[in-house]
């Protein structure tokens, strides 16, 4: 046998073997990412149990993130990986991504885990739908909780003050898993912030409205039970 057929013999048992280990292993199971879109124009990532979320910019290097109320994460906040919490937490996560010098850094951002398929529920409970919704539609999103003093408190997860809203944005409220209720004669009515006369709802989750337009600023109360100090406060809405 001369050297060149061995050479191909060897090459030839190489290969085979290599395809059989290849073929020995199963291909790796796809994942199966959600994302929730809420009718107010808002998306929510929907993980399960256990999964871990990573936050980069664009050239790869970490950006650390904040859960300004609570948080679905086993990682304390800030932090730029969450694992998803087991059991899965119920609840709206709205967070807060900036820089070293405090600018924002990202927009629009929250997590939505769904607890046994859950979750929201389907949008379809009494209140004003959202339609005509454009890109350049203003949504403002504000989280109903408990503060680390206990108080009810509402913040903004793209603002470290109030925003200043434009006629015709949509304004919603959302809680890390507690149960709220958004109310005020100056919310929803002829004096009011809302251009209709009640608020849009899916169960506890998440209630909303569509605003009017300015110059205004107009108060409503915020009212979370769960808190164990102040359960109500009154908040305002600046309207441009």
């Amino acid at each position: 046998m001369t050297k060149r057929s061995l050479l191909l013999i060897v090459l030839g048992i190489a290969i085979g073997a290599s395809m059989g280990f290849a073929g020995f292993y199963p291909p790796a199971t796809p994942s199966n990412i959600t994302f929730k879109v809420l009718r107010t124009g808002k998306v929510y990532l929907d993980p399960q149990a256990g999964d871990i979320i990573t936050w980069k910019n664009e050239s790869g290097t970490a950006v650390k993130v904040s859960f300004p109320l609570a948080s679905p994460c086993n990682e304390a906040s800030p932090t730029a990986t969450c694992t998803v919490k087991t059991p899965v937490p119920t609840g709206v996560f709205d967070y807060i991504c900036k820089d070293s010098g405090g600018g924002v850094t990202c927009t629009d951002p929250g997590i939505d885990p769904d607890p046994g398929g859950g979750g929201l529920g389907p949008l379809t409970a009494p209140g004003p739908s959202v339609s005509g919704l454009t890109t350049s539609t203003q949504v403002v999103g504000l989280q109903v909780g408990c503060d680390s003093g206990g108080n009810v408190t509402v913040v903004d997860a793209n603002s470290a003050s109030p925003p200043t809203i434009k006629g015709g944005a949509i304004i919603q409220w959302t809680s890390p898993g507690q149960t709220f209720t958004i109310a005020g004669a100056s919310l929803a009515g002829a004096a009011g912030a809302c251009a209709s006369s009640s608020l849009g709802s899916s169960g506890n989750a998440v209630q909303w409205c569509a605003s009017k337009s300015g110059p205004a600023t107009v108060s409503y109360t915020a009212t979370v039970l769960a808190c164990t100090g102040t359960k109500t406060k009154t908040f305002t809405l600046s309207l441009n």
